[in-house]
């Protein structure tokens, strides 16, 4: 099989300075708020600011709505909508632009292990391993891009183990979401084990066959739910960190919010949302697009398991995507990533179960 698995990233910081913008009143849109009030926010501002938009985050100390803006004169917009202004030096649609002309490459060197926009520094980061010529021609002479190097590849999360979760024989992945769709039931999960092919099973015994796959470019696929026996749930496992939660949406978990992830390999663990849309150079597997950062470890087998929003009390948690693969483990610690759900969702025509 072409997905090898070896260890890769821990970053190293290379912080380019933006000028806050003095505030007048107490933000009112910070972590705690509900995450449908966020994202219509964000929504709202990103098409008020237009070209002055750079961006928008959680700060990462105080918890605030923080947006990035290329004009001050957007900063009394930004307060009155209940963020925090901050003058950036570019705009959402130019580090958008880099990271479009990064992704039309034709080929990539291989110690280049991905791209991503640091929205909270405002740059392009180019993730690499190892010393190349090549990396630093990406990066050019352009202000919008930083080489971080570390010394090991990235690789997707899967492992041939007699496990347990949802069996691609002779590999092991875990399962991501239950859906449903044109009269059908379907499993989400990744691309890279949906590309395995054949019959699949779980913890309980058959489950059915793999419908379709989109791997690479993108890491998802779905598994088509033929045993009735096979009951399909609204539940995500915490394995021995709690009782199951619920998902009940999709709403989506900003740069710096929280999010947890269920796997068959480490169980239950829980980081932040460092950036989104980002692009990775799979060691053996090629590029994938769109991808989530995360902070939560992960490791092989957790593969197309879910991440979602951290539970609140009530455990009612919020979807967000699938785990697509990463680095480091859940001892050391590392970095990984995770394919969004809506995508996914869209692409299929399905809906999630929800509670």
């Amino acid at each position: 099989m072409r997905r090898s698995f070896s260890h890769a990233l821990t970053l190293s910081a290379v912080l380019l300075g933006a000028l806050a913008v003095p505030a007048t009143a107490a933000p009112t849109l910070n972590r705690g708020t509900d995450l449908a009030v966020l994202n219509a926010a964000q929504n709202s501002l990103s098409a008020k600011l237009g070209t002055s938009f750079g961006g928008s985050w959680l700060d990462s100390s105080t918890g605030a709505l923080t947006v990035g803006i290329t004009n001050p004169s957007f900063a009394p917009a930004v307060r009155a909508a209940g963020a925090v202004p901050k003058l950036v030096a570019h705009s959402q649609a130019e580090l958008d632009a880099t990271m479009a002309t990064l992704d039309a490459r034709g080929a990539v060197p291989k110690s280049v292990a991905g791209w991503y926009v640091d929205v909270v520094r405002n740059i392009v980061v180019v993730d690499a391993y190892g010393s190349s010529s090549e990396v630093a021609a990406l990066a050019g002479t352009s202000g919008l891009v930083t080489v971080e190097r570390s010394a090991r590849p990235v690789r997707p999360l899967w492992n041939i183990v007699g496990g347990r979760s949802l069996f691609f024989p002779p590999y092991v992945c875990s399962a991501g979401f239950n859906a449903r769709g044109d009269g059908h039931r379907y499993v989400i999960t990744a691309g890279h084990c949906t590309d395995i092919g054949g019959d699949v099973s779980g913890t309980g015994g058959d489950v059915g066959d793999v419908e379709d796959t989109s791997y690479p470019g993108n890491d998802y696929g779905i598994v088509r739910v033929r045993r009735d026996s096979a009951a399909s749930t609204a539940r995500i496992s915490r394995y021995s960190q709690g009782d199951d939660v619920f998902v009940e949406g999709t709403d989506v978990v900003p740069v710096n919010g929280r999010v947890c992830r269920s796997g068959q390999t480490t169980g239950w663990h829980c980081g932040v949302v460092t950036a989104t849309k980002q692009t990775v150079n799979y060691e053996g597997g090629g590029l994938v697009r769109g991808l989530t950062r995360t902070t939560a470890c992960a490791e092989g087998g957790d593969s197309g398991g879910p991440f979602v929003s951290a539970p609140p009390v009530e455990r009612h948690v919020q979807a967000q995507g699938v785990l697509s693969g990463g680095s480091g483990d859940c001892h050391d610690g590392g970095v990984t990533f995770f394919q969004p759900v809506k995508e996914i969702l869209n692409d299929y025509d399905l809906r999630l179960y929800t509670d």
